[in-house]
C-alpha cells in the first residue's frame, strides 16, 4: 500500500491503469450537470470524490456547541461558516465541520472561500 502524501494529476496503480484525479472546475461542472446532488454526500479530496461519513448524534452535538462558542466571539469582519465548502485549488474542495472566514454573510455570492480567506478550521 502506498502512502498519498501530496496532491498529484495522476497516478498509476498496481494495476497499470491510470487514475484520473479530478480538478475543483470538473467537480463543478459535475454538480451543474446534475452528476452530483447534494444528497450524493461527496467532496472532493486532493483530486478524489469521497463519501462524507454520516453524522452521529455527538459529532452533530460538538459542532453545534462548537458554533454557539465561536459565534458569542466573533468580531466584525469574519464571519462562520459550518459544513460548507472552502476551495483549495486545484483538486480539493472540502466541507470543513466548522470554519471561521474573513468577511461578511454576503462575499462568497460567487465563490467559496479560499486558503487566504480562511481563519480556523476545526474537523
Amino acid at each position: 500500500m502506498r502512502a498519498i502524501t501530496a496532491p498529484r494529476t495522476q497516478d498509476t496503480v498496481d494495476t497499470g491503469w491510470e487514475r484520473k484525479l479530478w480538478t475543483v472546475d470538473e467537480y463543478h461542472t459535475f454538480a451543474d450537470r446534475g452528476l452530483l446532488k447534494p444528497e450524493d454526500r461527496i467532496e472532493l479530496i486532493r483530486g478524489e470524490l469521497i463519501h462524507r461519513m454520516t453524522q452521529y448524534s455527538p459529532h452533530a452535538t460538538a459542532i453545534v456547541l462548537i458554533d454557539h462558542a465561536l459565534r458569542s466571539v466573533l468580531k466584525d469582519g469574519c464571519m462562520l461558516r459550518s459544513q460548507l465548502p472552502i476551495t483549495l485549488a486545484p483538486h480539493s474542495e472540502p466541507e470543513p465541520d466548522v470554519a471561521v472566514v474573513r468577511g461578511g454573510l454576503r462575499d462568497y455570492e460567487d465563490h467559496h472561500p479560499e486558503p487566504q480567506d480562511v481563519l480556523l478550521v476545526i474537523e
